[in-house]
């Protein structure tokens, strides 16, 4: 490739590539939303999107909600095994996933915490 050819091709991946991140911060600004402030119980406060809510909180964690049925929770924590650590002690049953990957771990731990939820109720 010539020289000529390589400076018109870096200069339409440039133009491109402008032309790229304006469409990106020209959608980011039409579509941003702002926060609300919301104050827990404990005094500190979380900037929530549009009609999302506090369903449940504790030291450290909270259950937010959405308008679409969408539901996130923040710093919460449980135990979890590669292998069980042995018998149930009543209706506990320990969750256990494989380690270190995420996507899997996710995948085997989702069933049994919906599980655990609708014992719950």
């Amino acid at each position: 490739m010539s020289s000529s050819t390589t400076r018109q091709a870096l200069q339409r991946f440039s133009a491109g590539s402008l032309l790229g991140a304006w469409m990106l911060l020209a959608a980011a600004a039409a579509y941003s939303q702002s926060l609300k402030t919301t104050v827990l119980a404990d005094g500190s406060t979380v900037g929530l999107p549009p009609y999302w809510w506090v369903a449940a909180q504790s030291l450290g964690s909270m259950d937010l909600k959405g308008p679409r049925g969408e539901g996130i929770s923040l710093g919460a924590a449980l135990p979890v095994y590669t292998s069980p650590p042995g018998p149930a002690i009543g209706a506990y049953r320990p969750m256990v996933a494989p380690c270190c990957d995420p996507v899997r771990a996710t995948y085997a731990l989702a069933p049994q915490i919906a599980r655990g939820l609708r014992a719950a109720r």
